[in-house]
């Protein structure tokens, strides 16, 4: 990272505060940890190597992550969960892969970071796998790590064992899924496996029908709770193999030996002896997916402060460029006007409108293209203002019958090429709702200064010219930060249930989940406040090269590529606003 020991200390503040934790480091951490209210990490030094450093971010931003999704916690917790039973170890795998899956793309540094983290991970569990649990056990023995007191008996060796090989066939068949979207990971194959055994595991997995697919389409808690029950009958060899684990957990059923308290702590003493080769830096990777250090935190998700609704500011450009934005990223105006800005998509629904007969032409104009039919009249009645009247327009029929709001995200993630396709869309739909007379307003949202801003570029009863809009674009591209997108959607939607059209319509383009200041619960509550919009408008999601769209929105789509826009666009129009 380009940025200096404190600036990069700094950097990882803001990103807990973005999300409603306090930052704080503590010697004796070694796995970074969160409650609802604050995350605690291991002391980031000015020592770190490359490779110190890039696990350090991996392991933080990971369990930051895991906090964006509080409800996974609260679902465990629900289900009374032992850590040392293997559907754990399967859940949190599971859990991890969503929750790094839905976050990816949403800002190429982390995903960097994310990717050299996990090559990381994958070559110390390989190095901790070339030894036996039997071999571990004898070294830690003879070196005293491991108390005469904690000695296993051979069953407890064997069970480890077992354990160790169907964890790490799991860990490389998530690896296998990851590859579709996770470059970095591809250097691991089958061959990298330790054992025969461990081979026979994978193979299971990979072989199990439509497991694969299951394992990528994961959004819920319940979903990743049913995968890995599937997950823990495969590799147990059992249908019921799941059902008797979860009876374990709530009390019923009889304990196996070796599990939990009951054995004096003696398979979590041989668990930590079983992944020691794998570095500090990467134990949140392995608690997560081996259970083999600290629990997770639960204590204070149960009285976790509720989401923290706040009204947003608004910022207008009613009388030119606002003071609020005197600088943007000029680069973003060239390449906007750069790209085909043109009548191209109003062109394509002129054309849809006449073939669906919703348009006419008007003839007797004095501009527009020359009517055949009157173009007499320039010659016979020469000087009168009928020979003026030879021209004809194509007028649209006004009864789309619609209102339309397009809202656009502004926050940090957006830079680059996502602010420029968002901002190229909503020069496109200017163009569009201008022509076919459809009253709409254009608003982008971010966080800045702990508070949510609402950015009113054209309100509904204003004409905006292009070069306008792209200035009023380019000016606001200098308050790129958090996006509370419950708070800005729900003032949306206020003005535009106000509007009397019979169909009234949001398009949210957007590249990700909500980050904004108003501490935890923003994901649960911008959930909540789509889902109560879609009862009363047309809401409908446009992911700007990410697909986390698909994660709160039931009609969505998403733009990977500047030629993907207009088509995308065009349908959108067709389906939602002309239907």
């Amino acid at each position: 990272m380009n940025l200096s020991f404190y600036s990069r200390r700094n950097y990882a503040k803001t990103i807990a505060g973005t999300l409603g934790l306090s930052y704080r480091e503590r010697q004796d951490c070694r796995v970074p940890h969160a409650s609802a209210s604050s995350i605690v990490v291991p002391p980031y030094s000015y020592e770190f190597s490359k490779e110190e450093e890039t696990t350090w971010w991996y392991s933080f931003i990971h369990e930051c992550y895991h906090h964006t999704h509080p409800e996974d916690f609260v679902f465990l917790k629900s289900k009374q969960i032992k850590h040392d039973m293997p559907i754990v170890g399967y859940n949190n795998c599971v859990c991890d892969y969503k929750i790094e899956r839905n976050n990816y793309g949403d800002m190429p540094g982390r995903d960097r970071l994310m990717e050299e983290g996990r090559v990381h991970t994958l070559r110390s569990l390989c190095k901790s796998a070339k030894k036996s649990v039997s071999e571990q056990v004898k070294e830690a023995l003879a070196s005293g790590e491991l108390p005469a007191d904690k000695e296993p008996t051979p069953e407890q060796v064997a069970k480890a064992q077992d354990e160790k090989e169907k964890k790490e066939a799991l860990i490389f068949f998530d690896n296998e899924v990851r590859k579709q979207w996770q470059v970095g990971t591809h250097e691991f194959s089958r061959d990298d496996l330790s054992s025969d055994v461990v081979k026979q595991h994978f193979d299971k997995l990979m072989s199990a029908k439509g497991l694969q697919e299951q394992y990528h389409e994961v959004q819920t808690p319940e979903d990743q709770w049913e995968v890995a029950r599937r997950i823990t009958n495969i590799l147990e060899g059992s249908e019921d193999a799941a059902d008797k684990q979860e009876q374990q957990m709530q009390g019923r059923g009889n304990p196996e030996d070796g599990e939990g308290e009951g054995e004096d702590g003696v398979m979590e003493a041989v668990r930590k002896i079983m992944y020691k080769d794998i570095d500090w830096e990467d134990r949140h990777e392995a608690r997560e997916q081996h259970h083999a250090n600290s629990e997770i935190d639960y204590s204070d998700y149960d009285e976790r402060p509720e989401y923290v609704v706040r009204d947003p500011k608004i910022v207008t450009f009613n009388k030119g460029i606002s003071e609020s934005f005197k600088y943007g990223n000029d680069s973003y105006g060239s390449s906007i006007r750069n790209t085909d800005t043109g009548n191209s998509l109003s062109n394509a629904i002129s054309k849809y409108l006449i073939t669906m007969k919703k348009g006419r032409w008007e003839h007797g104009k004095t501009v527009g293209k020359v009517s055949k039919r009157n173009v007499w009249k320039a010659k016979h009645l020469a000087g009168t203002q009928a020979a003026r009247k030879i021209h004809r327009k194509h007028v649209i029929k006004n009864d789309v019958g619609a209102a339309v709001s397009i809202v656009i995200d502004q926050s940090g993630s957006m830079s680059g090429s996502k602010y420029i396709h968002a901002s190229h869309s909503a020069v496109m739909l200017n163009n569009v709702f201008n022509r076919l007379q459809v009253p709409f307003e254009i608003i982008a949202f971010t966080d800045y200064n702990n508070q949510p801003v609402n950015v009113l570029h054209k309100h509904f009863g204003q004409r905006i010219q292009s070069d306008t809009l792209i200035d009023q674009m380019v000016r606001a591209s200098s308050k790129m930060s958090g996006n509370s997108d419950g708070e800005s959607i729900m003032w949306a939607a206020e003005r535009l249930l106000q509007r009397t059209e019979k169909k009234r319509i949001m398009l949210v383009l957007s590249d990700g989940q909500p980050a904004g200041s108003g501490g935890l619960g923003i994901d649960a509550f911008t959930q909540d406040v789509i889902k109560n919009l879609e009862k009363h408008i047309q809401v409908h999601g446009i992911g700007i090269e990410s697909s986390n769209v698909k994660r709160y929105y039931k009609s969505n789509c998403v733009i990977n590529s500047p030629e993907e826009l207009e088509p995308a666009l065009l349908n959108v129009l067709k389906t939602k606003v002309l239907e």
